[in-house]
């Protein structure tokens, strides 16, 4: 990835879609077996799936008809092992980059599985600043794609950057400025037994971004629409996206709150100038309900931390809709105009994307996650 700007394209505005949805037929494989959670899956070349599962702290290899299913490795802190496996990522020559939320790092695995490489999520930087990189995304020269907020002294700065990590060299590249989740702070305790505790506002717009092949995709939440920054460092900006705002109800509030409590808890503790980090995923912090919160009337017009890049390069942003309705995402072509809509089954989870396949998962009514494969559905790639 280049420099930050090159180009500048301007696209006329976008319309708002109004046909029907594209929706999926039946899956033609579905595992054996349920997962306790299915928290990253990497495609492997010839078909075979890796699956993190880090409620039972589980790396499993399944077979391409997803028939049959391995464990690989082990549960431990040893450099071989780890604990709580969470997002998975394509490397060049057919390994993988595993974040290993339990041990605090990120793992390079060998096409068999092996771990052959670790590196810790916290470090900090020269000028006092604490980065945490946590994989959202890699590409194909193997670099690593994250997102920071933090300054020196652990300052949440105005503005997330996305940074490119080159896993050769160990340089870090700032290649795009997002609009982060807007937060709260809130400070107890004195002295040596200060915390401070910081929340997300429900519903506030955020920025999001993902990267695939045609580089990097930001999709804006104000106005709504999706940029490109190309491998050679070109920026071009999309067309705006009309949309609909989508009320919040009480049924919406608790959705939010429950998501929460899926979401990554990032805990810091400073003692004697010794700062320790630990990952978890899962779990309500305590005394928080759905009066802790000041609720918004409307949603944005898409949700956080979800979009997506297909093996077309088409994006992939899952629009915000009622409480207990089907996943709805736009699929937005090279030219940042929606070419068309794609509605989940219901109860499913959009999970990733190999050639000619979508990846889903379904939650039984015990909570357990299925995973699921379809052919992918016919959309329009755009002009």
């Amino acid at each position: 990835m280049g420099a930050l700007v090159s180009l500048l394209l301007l696209l006329p505005s976008s319309m708002a879609v109004s046909q029907e949805p594209v929706r999926f037929g039946e899956p033609d494989a579905t595992a054996a077996e349920p997962r306790g959670s299915i928290d990253g899956i990497r495609v492997l070349r010839g078909g075979a799936l890796l699956v993190a599962d880090g409620a039972e702290s589980r790396l499993i290899r399944y077979s391409n008809d997803l028939a049959t299913a391995a464990v690989l490795g082990r549960e431990g802190q040893g450099p071989d092992e780890y604990r709580q496996p969470d997002g998975l990522f394509a490397l060049p020559g057919d390994s993988t980059l595993m974040t290993d939320l339990g041990n605090g790092r990120i793992a390079v695995l060998d096409p068999d599985g092996t771990i052959v490489r670790t590196e810790p999520i916290a470090r900090e930087g020269a000028d006092g600043s604490f980065m945490l990189v946590l994989p959202r995304g890699t590409d194909a020269e193997g670099g690593i794609w994250f997102t920071t907020r933090t300054g020196p002294g652990m300052r949440l700065e105005d503005s997330a950057q996305v940074r490119r990590l080159d896993s050769g060299t160990g340089e870090i590249e700032s290649i795009a400025r997002l609009a982060p989740p807007p937060m709260s702070r809130s400070t107890s305790g004195g002295g040596d037994r200060q915390e401070e505790r910081v929340m997300p506002i429900p519903f506030g717009p955020e920025d999001d971004w993902a990267v695939g092949p045609g580089g990097l995709a930001v999709v804006r939440a104000e106005p709504y629409r999706v940029d490109r920054v190309r491998p050679d460092g070109e920026v071009v900006l999309g067309p705006e996206i009309d949309w609909d705002p989508v009320s919040v109800k009480r049924a919406d509030q608790e959705e939010w709150l429950d998501a929460l409590s899926g979401g990554l808890m990032v805990m810091v503790t400073e003692e004697n100038g010794v700062r320790n980090t630990n990952f978890r995923r899962g779990g309500r912090p305590s005394g928080m309900d759905l009066d802790s919160f000041e609720w918004p009337d409307t949603k944005p017009a898409f949700a956080p931390r979800s979009t997506r890049v297909d093996f077309a390069g088409r994006v992939w942003v899952r629009r915000y809709v009622q409480a207990g309705e089907p996943h709805l995402y736009d699929v937005i072509g090279p030219d940042g105009r929606v070419a068309g809509q794609v509605e989940l089954p219901p109860g499913r989870r959009l999970l990733g994307f190999a050639r000619d396949y979508v990846y889903l998962s379904r939650t039984d009514e015990l909570d357990f996650q299925w995973l699921e494969r379809y052919p992918e559905p016919t959309v329009s790639t755009g002009s």
